[in-house]
C-alpha cells in the first residue's frame, strides 16, 4: 500500500489537488462502475480509480458507484485525529479531496510494487 507521501507525489505530478484535470486523470472512464462521470475523464494516468463506496464504523455501506476513498498506510499528517491519510474521489466531485479517512470505515486499498 502507498504511504500518504506517495499519494502526494502522485497528485502533485498530475497537477495538484486544485486542478479539475487531476481527478479526470485518475478516474475510470465511462459508466461500467461509475453511475455517472464527467466528460473530461480520461484516466490518462492509468490509475483507474473506481467508486468502491464506503462502509461506516456501524457497518452501513454507502456511495457504491458514486464515490470512494483510497486509504494510505499512515495517519493523515495534517491532523492525525482525523484518521488515515488518503484520497477521496466522487462522480459528483470533479476534484480530489485529501484528508483523514475514518480508521473504522471501509475504504479501498491500492497495492503497489516497490522496485
Amino acid at each position: 500500500m502507498p504511504s500518504f507521501a506517495e499519494f502526494e507525489i502522485l497528485i502533485n505530478y498530475l497537477g495538484g489537488y486544485d486542478k479539475t484535470s487531476t481527478a479526470d486523470k485518475l478516474r475510470e472512464v465511462g459508466t461500467t462502475h461509475w453511475k455517472s462521470t464527467f466528460p473530461g475523464t480520461n484516466n490518462s494516468s492509468g490509475f483507474t480509480a473506481l467508486p468502491s463506496g464506503t462502509r461506516t464504523e456501524k457497518g452501513v455501506f454507502n456511495l457504491l458507484g458514486t464515490a470512494g476513498g483510497i486509504i494510505s498506510t499512515d495517519e493523515y499528517p495534517y491532523d492525525n485525529s482525523k484518521g488515515m491519510g488518503g484520497l477521496f474521489l466522487g462522480s459528483n466531485l470533479n476534484y480530489l479531496i485529501r484528508g483523514g479517512l475514518e480508521k473504522k470505515g471501509g475504504h479501498a486499498v491500492r497495492c503497489v510494487k516497490d522496485k
